[in-house]
């Protein structure tokens, strides 16, 4: 399969939707739809085409006809779980409200409203920043819902039920851990949030702001373990419905201080050359190799993405000699304190627990957890 025409004509197919472009039919009967669907599965794009390619649906082979059956079950139950979602969302936030905790949903529950029909927006969990004053209430709250609590990990109090409820509640939008600047760039977000008239405990960005998180968003998964197609898309999206109207010198300020204006840059080229006019695409050299890595890295990444980008970051190069082997194995296992405290909330509260933290991390990872070790060994020790 080649991958990268897979996800021009994946896009083509989107594009159709939010551009509300009749499709060209030779195109489509010439598209591999079986490749397109596997794609979508993997980059979290199944409702966003099958609504693009239903209109279509008298057009197509009788092969075809019984994928796009299959196409519509997956995406009635995306569907439901969103609807059930949507329901749980609103009862944790008329919570919040009740107790006066001021909260702000964030990423696809604000994204989704945007879209031509906002069941084309896929989501696996939800993400609320809210007042970590009140977190251990909310966690009460939640454990009383049946839900599983994994609280303090990093930035974020992680919520799970099955079947596939997912709420991830930030008590702040960056991590120390991971990035100083951005961590401090938010660190009062508040005073820069507009307040709902309809709730005086429900807050939001500016549409700039929401723009400039966006991309501080993409571009922390986007250097750690990639991000895919849905980010080129939830941008164009953004953008068609709200670019004309925001204020891009604030917004180029912000990002040139963020350190992300060259990849806020090339991100929003590559989606609106795929998505406004994929008829005539003409890619550069660094655009290709964007897209490439995009379609490689699925909806949340890979693991061979983190650790080149983790190895790159460190030594400059992806050829490693022995020792730099060895020392990539010892700060793999032996993470800094300050990490080891966001990884394991009890050493934050017990610093003398840190050795038994380092324990954990190399001999109480279960199986899943060594198969994974020793892949990354394997990756390392070949280069």
């Amino acid at each position: 399969m080649n991958d990268r025409k897979t996800a021009s004509d994946l896009l083509y197919l989107i594009s159709c939707n939010l551009n509300h472009m009749e499709m060209d039919l030779n195109r489509l009967r010439a598209l591999d739809l079986r490749q397109i669907y596997k794609l979508s599965a993997n980059h979290s794009l199944i409702s966003s085409a099958y609504f693009s390619l239903e209109p279509y649906a008298l057009q197509l082979s009788e092969n075809d006809k019984q994928l796009l059956k299959l196409w519509k079950t997956k995406t009635k139950e995306l569907i439901f779980k969103h609807l059930q979602f949507d329901m749980e969302r609103e009862a944790i936030l008329s919570y919040l409200t009740s107790i006066g905790c001021w909260f702000m949903p964030l990423k696809g529950t604000v994204l989704k409203d945007l879209y031509t029909n906002p069941a084309m927006r896929e989501f696996a969990d939800n993400d609320i920043l809210f007042d970590e004053n009140y977190a251990f209430r909310l966690a009460e709250y939640m454990e009383s819902r049946g839900y599983d609590a994994r609280l303090e990990i990093g930035k974020d109090d992680v919520y799970c039920k099955k079947p596939f409820y997912n709420f991830e509640m930030h008590r702040s939008l960056a991590d120390d851990v991971y990035d100083v600047k951005t961590a401090d760039y938010y660190r009062n977000v508040k005073s820069r949030l507009i307040q709902s008239d309809n709730n005086p405990y429900e807050y939001c960005f500016t549409d700039e702001d929401f723009y400039i998180y966006m991309n501080v968003h993409a571009f922390f998964h986007y250097s750690q373990s990639g991000t895919g197609l849905r980010a080129l898309v939830d941008t164009y999206v953004y953008l068609n419905s709200k670019s004309k109207d925001m204020n891009w010198i604030y917004i180029n300020s912000q990002l040139q201080s963020l350190g992300i204006s060259d990849f806020e840059s090339s991100l929003k080229k590559l989606s609106f050359k795929l998505l406004s006019s994929p008829q005539n695409l003409q890619l550069t050299d660094d655009e290709e190799h964007m897209l490439d890595y995009i379609v490689s890295s699925g909806t949340y990444g890979t693991r061979e993405n983190y650790i080149d980008n983790d190895v790159k970051a460190q030594f400059g190069t992806e050829k490693l000699t022995n020792t730099q082997k060895l020392k990539y194995f010892f700060k793999r296992i032996f993470i800094g304190s300050t990490a080891m405290k966001s990884k394991y909330p009890w050493i934050r509260k017990h610093p003398f627990l840190l050795p038994a933290g380092y324990l954990h991390r190399i001999f109480i990872c279960g199986i899943p957890g060594i198969k994974r070790l020793l892949k990354e060994a394997k990756n390392i020790l070949s280069r």
